[in-house]
Formats: C-alpha cells, structure tokens, sequence
C-alpha cells in the first residue's frame, strides 16, 4: 500500500470508528435517562428544568436517529452535520 492509501485508510477508519462510538455513546445516554438526580446534583439543578432539559435530549435523539436514516447518509454527513437533501 503506498502512503495515500494508508492515509485515506486511516480517516476513514477514524470516522467511521467516530461515528460508532458516538452512536453507543447517545444509546447509552438515552437509555439512562431514567435515572433520579442524586447527592449534589438535586442540589444544583431544579427537577422541573433537568426534566426539560430530558425531553429535549430525547427529541434531539430521535430526529438524530431519523437523520442516520436517511438514505443518502453516511458517516462523513453525520460527522460533519450535513443535512441530508435528498428526497
């Protein structure tokens, strides 16, 4: 292999490595949401906001899950926040 495939082989594999850990890493968020705020944390933050704060967490999720979707998607568009256009 010669040095511009090693190159491109390793930013693809950076990216594509980016956007699965970033996809395990909103599950594991989202599926933890459920969890009461304890210690230090009910101290600081008001349960009416941080339940706001939740539910725009679990919109965000969704409308990132209905963006991957897409099937113009791909990990360079996720990546770099490009909106998907196609129809």
């Amino acid at each position: 292999m010669t040095t511009a495939e090693l190159l491109l082989l390793g930013i693809v594999t950076f990216i594509l490595i980016d956007f699965a850990a970033g996809r395990v890493i909103d599950f594991l968020n989202e599926s933890n949401k459920d969890v009461a705020l304890t210690g230090v944390a009910a101290e600081i933050y008001n349960p009416d906001e941080y339940a706001k704060s939740l539910e725009y967490g679990t919109a965000k999720y969704k409308v990132e899950i209905d963006h991957c979707n897409c099937h113009c998607n791909n990990a360079f568009s996720h990546h770099f926040g490009l909106v998907c256009l196609a129809g």
